[in-house]
């Protein structure tokens, strides 16, 4: 009995718990990523939640016990990035199935004109006399547009050092999105829209600004174990 309590104590915990977090990821990633595939954008508000948290709640729960355990710097190093990438990885299959698949397929884009005018429903909602309730749809139908990509503005700047500057990101994010649009617009998975440029591009503004704050840095240097760099103090003579 004692030498079982002994084994016990020494028994490394986190490093199970953290591969139970990732495993755990793994199987939510799974289930969600077919429901995803199959729906993308047209999946209940609920369920693109419970996606997303029941994801990135148990990374983090493996991130935070894995970067504990006594390994070493570079074992620290490695579940982080794993981590990230997981997670990284897990958005962009949402993303492309939101853009490209989930339910896109069944529709017909083709005899959607291109708008090139920014805002031209909201213009034209208001020189028609529209409701309220019409406008109330455009601007929940932007804001989805917006948040879609707030991800992206969030995780590009951990990507590497030079993605930390805004102009970069944006740079970066502007083509990308351009790009969604006119393939869209070509495989008749969707049409171009002026609007979803703009709207895209400013959740990724979002995104790269959420990052930015000094409570998400504390949260994050929290969960991964790791401390604020500092510059050394000049020694007193």
């Amino acid at each position: 009995m004692k030498a079982f309590l002994k084994r016990l104590k020494t028994f490394n915990w986190r490093a199970l718990l953290c591969v139970a977090g990732f495993v755990i990821a793994g199987v939510f990633a799974i289930q969600y990523g077919r429901l995803i595939w199959m729906d993308g954008l047209f999946l209940p508000p609920t369920d693109l939640v419970s996606a997303a948290f029941l994801v990135m709640l148990p990374l983090l729960f493996a991130t935070y016990h894995g970067t504990r355990m006594k390994n070493g710097e570079r074992w620290k190093r490695s579940v982080i990035l794993a981590g990230f990438y997981f997670a990284f990885a897990y958005y962009l299959f949402a993303l492309y199935c939101f853009l490209f698949a989930g339910g896109r397929a069944e529709y017909d884009y083709s005899y959607n004109p291109a708008n090139w005018v920014p805002f031209q429903q909201i213009f034209a909602n208001f020189a028609n006399g529209g409701s309220i309730d019409s406008l109330a749809y455009l601007a929940l139908d932007y804001l989805k547009n917006a948040a879609l990509f707030v991800p992206l503005g969030f995780f590009l700047p951990y990507t590497g050092k030079r993605m930390k500057h805004f102009g970069l990101v944006v740079i970066i994010s502007f083509l990308l999105i351009l790009a969604v649009e006119l393939i869209q617009h070509w495989t008749h998975t969707g049409f171009f829209d002026v609007d979803d440029v703009i709207c895209n591009l400013l959740g990724v503004v979002c995104g790269y600004g959420v990052s930015r704050l000094s409570i998400v840095k504390e949260i994050l240097r929290f969960v991964t174990n790791t401390q604020r760099r500092t510059l050394a103090k000049p020694r007193s003579e």
